[in-house]
């Protein structure tokens, strides 16, 4: 039998957040004997879906990078990683460090790249200089780009061909309505 295909899937936390609960809810549903989820995210501690997905028989690394800034440290990470794993497929949720970790991708020959997009606005604030300048490298070596609606794929892949992936209900079906009460 032949070993499952192994995505690595890079996010801040893995909290039960909208996009982390997304993740699991597809990661309990698909088959583990083709696909599998592994997770890196940005801050050492558990986290709350961390037992979980060790039970479901995914890897969570943890990395310092969102407490020690130290990109070096946390691209040799990835490379090993990578190298160790083989991945066949990246998805990078978090755009603020996504182009180090699609670069360090392709450098090991990933040949699945996915950008994600799931916001539609930046903060402004102490970092927002650097959030506009990863904005506009996040895309580079990525060859795949998704966004969990039209407003924030524009907002990231302006020049770019992107599949709208919704991540939660249609709340307009749920509206008031006086003529169908």
């Amino acid at each position: 039998m032949s070993k499952p295909i192994r995505i690595l899937h890079v996010l801040q936390r893995m909290e039960a957040g909208g996009t982390q609960t997304f993740l699991m809810n597809l990661y309990r549903e698909i088959d583990k004997s083709k696909i599998q989820f592994d997770f890196l995210t940005e801050y050492p501690t558990k986290q709350f879906y961390g037992d979980e997905i060790e039970s479901l028989g995914g890897k969570v690394y943890r990395s310092t990078v969102r407490l020690d800034g130290n990109i070096l440290k946390f691209e040799n990470k990835l490379r090993n990683i990578l190298t160790e794993n083989q991945y066949s497929i990246i998805h990078v949720h978090a755009y603020t460090i996504g182009f180090f970790c699609l670069k360090i991708a392709k450098q090991c020959g990933v040949p699945i790249r996915i950008a994600h997009s799931h916001n539609n606005q930046m903060t402004k604030g102490l970092f927002y200089p650097a959030k506009k300048i990863m904005r506009k490298l996040y895309p580079i070596y990525a060859n795949y780009f998704m966004a969990c609606s039209e407003d924030a794929g524009k907002f990231l892949f302006p020049k770019k061909d992107f599949i709208v992936v919704k991540n939660a209900i249609d709340t307009n079906k749920f509206k008031f309505n006086q003529s169908i009460r």
